[in-house]
């Protein structure tokens, strides 16, 4: 298969993982995480576009499950029907990792000078728009990505899983150490990339319809995965909650339809395995994705990862599923023919 730069930036990204925890600061994010704690903001708002927005999912969960007023809006949507939702004594903790993209800067200027309270960035450039207003900054080191999000989407679970876990009080030195940890893993698993894309090829074919579905923090790469398969191998597919697939989708089930499903956390296993086997009943293409195989689904396997980095795992089996789907509809992968690596229209 050709090795084109989409397929670089999928092999840097353990390298990514690795830079981006090596120059994070715990000091410098010390005393925000203190303020969080100290119920000094009457809201947290976190907002983004596209993967960002996707990857502060998992942010927000573990926000309102610390008892913590989160809410997570699309920064189009934060811009132009939900600005009141941003007080002046409000975390706004916007995710670009251009810092550039055409919502976010707009939110930036609509809001200056008056609110929020503090402006949190994650963004790759100190300098851009976000990055130059940002009052606590959350800096991404991915390399020179060019193409598709990859490393970005990555570091930015990284150093979002980080930040949370100083919020919460947590020990941030072992949350590094997982996050290094599962950066290697990832350097294992992409070892062998082409057999996994031939395994893709095996299990799913070209398939339509195709729906991606999870629970919890999974819906983070169930949301990118959906996203980048689309902007990278031109091919449709839907990601949605397993739960909202229940109301509705699931009558559209039989040998015609292939549906991934991630295991999840111990807590929603039961119920996507259950969903799983009932499609499976059904006689749609079903693909368990999992850290061990199933006994009675076929199963693709995700790179090793402890709970609270599951979201970094689970997201590079479906970029080299967009490998594959692009091979097999004669797309060069990565390639983008309407739209850039910055989103600058509205």
């Amino acid at each position: 298969m050709k090795v084109n730069r989409y397929v670089e930036d999928i092999l840097a990204q353990p390298q990514a993982l690795q830079d981006t925890v090596a120059r994070y600061e715990p000091a410098a994010f010390t005393p925000l995480a203190e303020e969080v704690r100290s119920g000094a903001y009457d809201r947290i708002v976190l907002s983004g576009m596209g993967s960002s927005h996707f990857a502060a999912y998992p942010a927000w969960l573990r926000l309102v499950q610390q008892g913590l007023p989160a809410w997570t809006v699309p920064s189009a949507e934060l811009l132009h029907d939900a600005l009141s939702l941003v007080t002046e004594e409000s975390l706004l903790w916007l995710t670009s990792q251009s810092g550039a993209s055409i919502e976010v800067q707009a939110l930036v200027e609509r809001l200056a000078p008056q609110r929020p309270r503090t402006l949190l960035a994650t963004t790759a450039y100190p300098d851009s728009p976000l990055g130059s207003a940002a009052g606590v900054l959350l800096q991404l080191h991915f390399g020179d990505e060019s193409t598709v999000s990859t490393g970005s989407y990555l570091t930015t679970l990284a150093v979002q899983h980080l930040a949370l876990t100083q919020i919460a009080g947590g020990d941030v030195e072992q949350a590094i150490r997982d996050v290094a940890g599962t950066g290697e893993a990832l350097a294992t698993y992409l070892e062998t990339w082409q057999q996994r894309v031939e395994e893709w090829v095996r299990l799913v074919g070209v398939p339509r319809p195709l729906y991606i579905v999870g629970r919890g923090p999974s819906l983070a790469a169930v949301e990118t995965g959906s996203l980048i398969i689309k902007e990278s191998a031109k091919f449709p597919v839907e990601g949605m909650s397993a739960a909202q697939f229940r109301h509705g989708p699931l009558e559209m089930a039989d040998e015609r339809l292939t549906v991934l499903v991630f295991a999840g956390s111990e807590a929603a296993r039961p119920l996507n395995e259950r969903l799983a086997r009932e499609l499976q009943d059904y006689g749609a293409v079903v693909v368990w994705l999992d850290w061990t195989p199933h006994p009675a689904l076929p199963t693709v396997l995700l790179p090793s990862a402890c709970p609270a980095t599951a979201p970094i795992a689970e997201m590079v089996p479906l970029q080299l599923l967009s490998l594959a789907l692009a091979r097999q509809t004669g797309v060069e992968a990565g390639v983008f023919r309407h739209i850039g690596k910055v989103t600058r229209t509205e």
